[in-house]
């Protein structure tokens, strides 16, 4: 279902999804990474809250008038860590790595650290 949404995107997806791991930022200076994520869900769609705790992003989409929601928290910061994959992609701040499992494809909650993707529902039933 929502692979066959983000199929036509996959190429775009992908480009920012290497382009954000090697610019990591670490922990309340993911100023370009918020600043992408904004952007991002802006131009999907969503309203955007920026600024929270600093560099936290939140986009809400609405539909319709339930009292129904879906939450998806991500992690954005990296480790600061030596990247040593030899990716033509890889960190190119020495010292710190955006350590997302290369194997979560494009997908626009997989990014960084792992992406530590948390998600809930909510209901007023």
């Amino acid at each position: 279902m929502i692979e066959d949404l983000l199929i036509p995107h996959r190429n775009e997806l992908t480009a920012i999804r290497h382009d954000l791991h090697m610019h990591p930022e670490m922990l309340f200076e993911e100023v370009r990474t918020s600043a992408i994520v904004a952007r991002e869900l802006a131009r999907l769609g969503f309203k955007v809250a920026t600024g929270l705790a600093k560099t936290g992003v939140v986009g809400t989409l609405s539909n319709g008038s339930s009292g129904r929601s879906i939450g998806i928290r991500a992690d954005m910061d990296a480790l600061p860590i030596h990247e040593t994959t030899n990716l033509p992609y890889a960190s190119k701040y020495p010292g710190t790595a955006d350590t997302w499992d290369s194997s979560a494809g494009p997908c626009p909650g997989g990014r960084t650290t792992g992406w530590n993707v948390d998600s809930w529902s909510s209901s007023p039933d």
